[in-house]
């Protein structure tokens, strides 16, 4: 474990060595907040959607897919550097490899809560003059802790099956499309067979479960919850699997 620790250590610290990449990671979901804020307030006609209790599990799970491209894109890069060549020589164990890059991701996922809890409070307190309990904000990190973990193994898959430069751009589809299908500032409960189809997928769900906590009971609660679940557990297996293959044909 000690080895795994300091190689999460180093992987963390290329990931928040990127400028662009905390850029994304704690201004870019802020910037959304403040702009979804401002247009709900700036209509005669409120809209609910983005009332900031409703807005913030969507924000926090959409955060999340930039943590999938930086995973992604740092796991290439070590692919196709003598990085990892390296430490092939070493005694460290597969385990500890993926371990390495999913701690970082979890890492900066938290890093992403804390500063969307900040926000999402202050425009809570300017918006009803109230605050979100204390004990919702940990429930609601738990309930998208999935998604987050979802994100993670994705990007460990694309960056192993995938060069630098690939990655990023498939990486880019993935988060727009988390963006639409999530329902996070579209209203997908009223657009028929296309909210069908986003129940099977994770986003959705996703961020469901979190607005179970911070706007209205969702009496779907456990399907979302089993749905994130099951396409985490799925992407794990197939992130090792994936990073396992890579491994071995590098070693050659």
């Amino acid at each position: 474990m000690k080895r795994a620790r300091l190689f999460a250590r180093r992987n963390l610290k290329e990931m928040m060595r990127d400028k662009v990449g905390c850029i994304f990671f704690g201004l870019f979901p802020l910037a959304l907040l403040g702009m979804f804020f401002i247009i709900s307030h700036s209509v005669e006609t409120p809209m609910p959607l983005f009332a900031t209790a409703n807005l913030l599990p969507g924000i926090l799970v959409f955060a999340y897919t930039f943590v999938m491209l930086y995973t992604a894109l740092l796991v290439a890069k070590d692919k196709s550097s003598a990085f990892l060549l390296r430490l092939y020589a070493s005694p460290m164990k597969a385990g500890e490899y993926i371990l390495g890059y999913i701690a970082p991701g979890i890492t900066v996922g938290i890093l992403q809560a804390l500063v969307c809890f900040g926000a999402g409070e202050l425009l809570l307190y300017i918006e009803k003059g109230k605050l979100l309990p204390f004990a919702v904000l940990p429930k609601l990190f738990f309930a998208t802790l999935p998604a987050l973990l979802f994100f993670v193994f994705v990007g460990i898959f694309f960056g192993s099956t995938m060069s630098e430069k690939a990655a990023p751009g498939v990486s880019s589809i993935l988060i727009s499309l988390s963006g639409i299908l999530s329902g996070a500032w579209m209203p997908l409960e009223n657009m028929g067979k296309l909210e069908t189809f986003a129940t099977y997928l994770p986003f959705y769900p996703a961020v469901r479960m979190g607005r179970y906590f911070t706007a209205a009971k969702n009496p779907t609660f456990l399907r979302d919850g089993a749905v994130v679940l099951v396409y985490a557990v799925v992407m794990l297996v197939i992130a090792v699997f994936s990073f396992g293959a890579m491994t071995k044909k590098d070693s050659r």
